[in-house]
């Protein structure tokens, strides 16, 4: 595909403005618009832009048309001849994707009209007469182009779907808006263009049924009079296209294969979703529109992380400011990875959103996206304002102190001492970011959501098929019993190695076994230094659970040393017994490193730093003399005499850091155990629940402490072992010189 060549600001073909969309606009609006935008030249084939683009401008055509596609059959839906306009759905909203793929039909010239530009001059005259036509105009535009992507309605022909569009009207709602309710009249049938809709029960269990997504129809039961059997909510900003139940059930009657193909499709999808939800795991579908969002999410494998901060810390250093860009709170979710659960961290950092929300309000267009779609803020435009930092819905933007090399800068005149930084994926840094090349485990990547989980790519992506199958399509799944022998198997031969190691050495001369023992031990020290300079991460989520390398080599030379170690030293030596003890210290900081953070993305409800530990579990202490106060004395007994005792349980805790148990599958023994005590319900136990929820909760913590202070204390042991070797080989080697 060709690159598409750009003319800066001519003056437009003054035919351009007599399209119904544009005609309204005064001259002022038509000079302002002339001057942000610009005349696009694209060859024939050249991409316009795809499906699920960012809506940032609309189009006129020229000359040459563009050839609109949609849908998996890709099935051309219209061709935009000589001035029409092509992409009228980014003048409707403000954080609208682009519905179709759009292609040059021969050589092609368009006339480019900034969309945020063209909202803002379209609303000062929105109360005029030719305004609100306009405003008619663009309404019917988008419905009619919902309407031609939409199950049922594009196998309508021409003339229905002009019967559709006279008797429906737009909904636009918000995240969290309710479309209608379980139980209420169903006086319309739905066409969503944008956005994603959670059907739902509202029963005792509520339960989710489907998620609707763009170009889907529903609210079928309107065709047969039926009353709302779920709740529809928007899980994102929603436009929708809602027709009148009388007009759709007579379409229906008279084109029933049309009917019966959308319904085909509906239950094939809810089907789907069923299979979906039913595997999948803790709410990783109760936030689509963040993952459907994002474009680059930084993810974290609990299960692989040691929680040691190089993250954050490689974040900081890498910044002339020294403020990290990575904050290690954020939600905790589990989800399916190439098949495979992975307990991830979602800290808080920049997602680089596909629409982002902070470009909007930003008064000197100081936020910025690239051809590539990272967003980035210059801070030499950046005025402290905040505005960036109040919209972004997942706090990922922070207000930081203005350097003194950024006050002076010429652009932007302010005297603000606050500027706002984000995640800028280390742009520039050779390496790429650093938070991911300075872990240690190679826990931490950047993911797409809606590719790499494949929960959510499954209810997102329409070409997506069965659950496991869609996986396995999208990546061969790896053998992880393989994985999992690499580190067992390399240690058997490094064993062997050194076993070979010992007996070709033992007789030959001390210098020759010497000049053996120090290469290793140099190698040996050279780990951190590899470990240090990371290994560079180009994959996606596949990446998350692969065995690292160097450290396999680590092991290996390390378990070979030994050997040779004894067999140089001829006894027990201080080289021997140094030897020793730092591969004993490595053994078990390795074994700790690997089972602990299992343990800990087990036991953990949420990502706290180690340092925050103990303060939450003095806020749990606060919390149970709160819940206690004014209850039975029924309740305040079983609490000092088995709810207590538990949550300070050594012996209890032993059991929690050994094998790991979530806290739901706790508290559900715990409260066992209590019923058993109590025998028949009492009023009286009011509030057991949460004192349960507490207690469990409390020995979580306790147990995330001693993990997290296990794999701090036998990594620094293994250390200061180590540099106790190195300091001895140094004297040996030195008195060996001497000599």
């Amino acid at each position: 595909m060709s690159a598409a060549t750009s003319i800066p600001a001519p003056k437009f073909p003054a035919r351009v403005w007599s399209h119904p969309l544009l005609a309204a606009l005064d001259a002022r609006a038509r000079t302002e618009l002339e001057s942000a935008g610009g005349v696009r030249v694209l060859a024939d084939g050249d991409k316009l832009f795809g499906a699920g683009d960012p809506a940032d401008a609309l189009f006129v055509v020229i000359t040459g048309a563009i050839a609109l596609r949609s849908g998996a059959r890709r099935a051309e839906l219209r061709r935009a001849a000589a001035w029409d306009v092509v992409g009228e759905e980014a003048a409707a909203r403000s954080h609208a994707t682009r519905r179709h793929d759009a292609t040059a039909v021969g050589r092609t010239e368009l006339a480019v009209v900034p969309a945020a530009l063209l909202r803002r001059v379209m609303a000062r005259g929105e109360e005029t007469d030719a305004g609100r036509r306009t405003q008619r105009w663009l309404v019917r535009a988008l419905a009619s182009d919902t309407l031609e992507r939409a199950d049922f309605a594009r196998d309508l022909p021409p003339r229905a779907r002009e019967m559709m569009l006279d008797a429906g009207r737009p909904i636009e709602l918000r995240r969290g808006d309710t479309l209608h309710r379980d139980g209420d009249e169903s006086g319309e049938a739905y066409f969503l263009a944008e956005g994603i809709i959670q059907i739902a029960t509202e029963a005792d269990h509520a339960r989710v049924l489907a998620y609707h997504k763009a170009g889907d129809f529903f609210g079928d039961e309107a065709i047969e009079g039926e009353t709302r059997d779920a709740t529809a909510t928007a899980t994102s900003d929603a436009w929708i296209f809602a027709v009148r139940a009388d007009v759709v059930r007579e379409l229906a009657l008279a084109h029933p294969d049309a009917r019966a193909r959308a319904m085909r499709v509906q239950t094939a999808a809810r089907d789907r979703q069923r299979e979906i939800r039913e595997n999948a795991t803790r709410h990783v579908l109760a936030d689509l529109h963040r993952f459907e969002t994002s474009r680059s999410l930084l993810a974290i494998d609990q299960e692989q992380c040691i929680r040691c901060g190089h993250c954050a810390w490689s974040c900081a250093e890498s910044h002339d400011d020294g403020i990290s860009r990575l904050l290690r709170r954020g939600d905790v979710v589990v989800a399916k990875v190439r098949g495979e659960a992975k307990t991830l961290l979602l800290p808080s950092s920049c997602q680089h959103c596909k629409n982002p929300a902070c470009m909007i309000d930003c008064p000197t267009g100081a936020i910025t996206r690239d051809a590539d779609g990272e967003v980035h803020i210059r801070e030499e435009l950046c005025t402290g304002c905040g505005s960036c930092a109040k919209a972004c819905p997942w706090d990922n933007i922070q207000m930081a102190p203005r350097g003194d090399a950024k006050r002076s800068l010429p652009i932007v005149r302010t005297e603000s001492p606050a500027v706002a930084v984000k995640c800028d994926l280390c742009h520039g840094r050779d390496g790429g970011p650093a938070c991911v090349s300075a872990c240690p485990v190679s826990a931490i990547v950047r993911i797409d959501p809606s590719v790499d989980l494949d929960e959510v790519r499954a209810v997102l992506d329409p070409k997506a098929g069965g659950f496991g199958a869609d996986a396995a399509r999208v990546a061969p799944k790896r053998s992880g019993r393989a994985q999992s022998l690499l580190v067992p198997a390399s240690l058997i031969a490094a064993a062997g190695v050194g076993a070979g190691a010992f007996e070709a050495l033992e007789g030959a001369s001390r210098f020759a076994s010497g000049v053996v023992l120090l290469v290793m031990v140099l190698a040996l020290v050279g780990y951190a230094a590899v470990k240090r300079l990371g290994l560079r991460i180009r994959g996606r989520a596949s990446k998350l659970a692969r065995v690292r390398p160097h450290f396999v080599v680590h092991l290996g030379v390390g378990v070979a040393a030994l050997g040779v170690a004894a067999a140089h030293a001829r006894g027990h030596s201080p080289l021997a017994i140094s030897f020793w003890a730092v591969a004993g210290l490595g053994m078990l900081a390795g074994l700790v490193g690997f089972l602990a953070p299992k343990r800990l993305a087990r036991i953990e409800r949420s990502a706290l730093l180690p340092e925050e530990l103990g303060e939450r579990i003095r806020e749990q202490d606060a919390r149970v003399f709160r819940d206690l106060s004014g209850k039975s004395d029924l309740l305040k007994g079983l609490y000092a005499r088995v709810l207590r005792p538990f949550s300070r349980s050594i012996l209890v805790l032993a059991h929690v850091c050994v094998t790991g148990p979530s806290q739901r599958a706790t508290r559900a023994r715990l409260r066992a155990k209590v019923d058993a005590l109590v025998g028949e319900p009492d009023e009286r136990l009011d509030g057991l629940d949460g004192l349960v929820a507490i207690a469990v909760e409390r020995q979580a913590l306790r147990a995330q402490r001693v993990l997290t202070r296990l794999l701090r204390a036998t990594s620094f042991a293994h250390v200061v072992a180590a540099a106790g070797l190195v300091v001895i080989v140094a004297l040996h080697v030195a008195a060996e010189l001497a000599r």
